[in-house]
């Protein structure tokens, strides 16, 4: 039985009869009440390994119509984001800016950088970014060399060298 169509059922039915705060009181307190039935569900417990495997799966690949996105972005933009209006302590963005430094930042991909004409391996295992400013390169250019296809030819968006060098991710 659907007890949240049930309870507004009720409760419309009260208000027709002028009874509306004595039926909700009631309904209220009732044991199978929809709120008062879910908050008691997962309380204090946590689900198995198995579990959340199962529901995992059963969620991977599933596709939001671009309907559904348009209403969760409308329903958490603005004052309804959980993070409207807060503001970071500086000491949190400082352990925020830390935390991705070095090697864990989003662009520290390790690579091995060979020489274009001769295909020997110059070094291996830097980051790409830091070790392209240190030697001159451009970095946006060098990791394209890095993503390049070496079956297609070599084109503007397919770049096999930058400066006689390319390199490929590890």
């Amino acid at each position: 039985m659907n007890y949240e169509r049930a309870y507004t059922n009720i409760i419309l039915r009260a208000k027709k009869r002028d009874e509306a705060d004595a039926e909700d009181t009631y309904i209220e307190n009732h044991p199978r009440h929809p709120v008062e039935a879910a908050s008691k569900t997962q309380t204090g417990r946590t689900h198995s390994e198995a579990t959340k495997s199962k529901m995992s799966k059963a969620h991977k690949g599933k596709k939001l119509s671009d309907d559904h996105k348009a209403k969760l972005s409308k329903a958490l933009s603005g004052s309804n984001h959980p993070n409207y209006g807060k503001k970071l302590s500086d000491e949190h963005k400082a352990k925020l800016s830390k935390a991705k430094t070095g090697a864990n930042h989003p662009n520290a991909k390790t690579a091995d950088v060979y020489c274009c004409k001769t295909d020997k391996l110059i070094t291996e295992g830097v980051v790409l970014s830091v070790w392209a400013k240190e030697n001159g390169y451009n970095w946006g250019h060098l990791s394209s060399t890095a993503r390049a296809d070496r079956g297609e030819p070599n084109t503007e968006t397919n770049r096999h060298q930058h400066k006689g060098v390319y390199a490929r991710y590890v």
